[in-house]
């Protein structure tokens, strides 16, 4: 046997042992990861992660065509804030990392994911409908986890797969989404967003758009909103200067309309806003019409100061308008 045939034959029993190797740890990881006692250490890891609750059924290994990741069945919790269940969350990592020894996200998936979110009321208000819940810090907290999403996870992509969304107030429906597909990719200095879904007064919603930060600021980018019911084309961008805690705030929003059927439009807005004074005061004075373009504008020190009569000016022009003007 020459010696190039002895180094061949080595060669080709060490691929056969590592392929025999390989297939048996394939074999044995979802044995081994789903014994009680590590399936319990996991869920009891993430728990405390989270400051709540998860569990889940079982977790799935797979190493072929790629690696990835699947846990079935997931039910997550944080006390008065959200709870949900996932029929199917599927991680796929990145090849070279893992065979590194680095464990680095590169796609995750979410089937059917049930969510519901609780809103707590703000102190000392009889509000009924959805907007009497305080905003409080949620910027600075979105801006603060963005940071660490966009440092931490980048080349991330996030896909939802007929999601629901329930926003609860009292334990009581405010508002819902259905039917929810949705893509989100984690970029270098920012996150896009690509979602399709139906919602409580609005049907057919089509939105895509953008997350930024940048030192302090926090830049909300609509791409295009678009809506069947009611009829309304929408893009603008909200900016948030002071998305951290230590800076002085300061917001402003712009949104620009096309095609707005005013009909639909005040009726989708007067039940979603219930109370506001300035949502009424509005459609108390337009009541129907078509807009072929209009600019919304506003400012303030907090999100709540857009919704503010004195901080808001609003560009348009209308066809077939119907205006009523009290006490004319």
């Amino acid at each position: 046997m020459t010696r190039f045939k002895k180094i061949s034959l080595w060669i080709t029993a060490c691929f056969i042992f590592c392929a025999a190797l390989i297939f048996i740890l394939i074999l044995s990881s979802d044995k081994l990861i789903n014994q009680k006692q590590i399936s319990d250490k996991i869920q009891s890891g993430v728990s405390e992660a989270i400051n709540g609750q998860v569990t889940f059924e079982r977790i799935h290994f797979s190493f072929f065509p790629q690696p990835q990741v699947v846990v079935q069945q997931c039910r997550f919790s944080i006390p008065e804030t959200i709870k949900g269940t996932v029929v199917s969350l599927s991680i796929t990592p990145k090849l070279l990392p893992l065979i590194l020894g680095e464990f680095q996200n590169s796609r995750i998936t979410l089937y059917t994911p049930d969510i519901e979110i609780y809103l707590d009321r703000k102190p000392g208000s009889e509000d009924k409908h959805l907007n009497s819940f305080s905003l409080g810090t949620v910027e600075e907290k979105v801006g603060a986890i963005l940071s660490v999403v966009l440092s931490k996870t980048p080349g991330l992509r996030v896909r939802l797969k007929n999601a629901r969304l329930n926003i609860l107030k009292e334990k009581k429906p405010a508002f819902w989404f259905r039917n929810i597909n949705a893509s989100m990719n984690v970029l270098k200095d920012h996150i896009s967003l690509d979602m399709q879904s139906d919602a409580k007064l609005f049907q057919n919603i089509s939105l895509k758009g953008a997350l930024y930060f940048y030192k302090d600021k926090l830049s909300f980018s609509l791409t295009n909103l678009k809506l069947d019911y009611p009829r309304l084309y929408l893009s603008g961008k909200m900016d948030i200067h002071g998305a951290l805690p230590s800076t002085p705030q300061k917001v402003n929003l712009e949104l620009l309309g096309k095609n707005v059927d005013v009909a639909s439009t005040r009726k989708a807005a007067l039940d979603l806003a219930g109370e506001n004074p300035v949502v009424n005061d509005i459609f108390e004075i337009v009541k129907g019409g078509k807009v072929p373009f209009i600019q919304f504008t506003s400012h303030g020190k907090s999100m709540e100061e857009l919704g503010e009569l004195e901080n808001i000016t609003i560009n348009s022009n209308m066809t077939s308008g119907e205006i009523f003007v009290p006490g004319v």
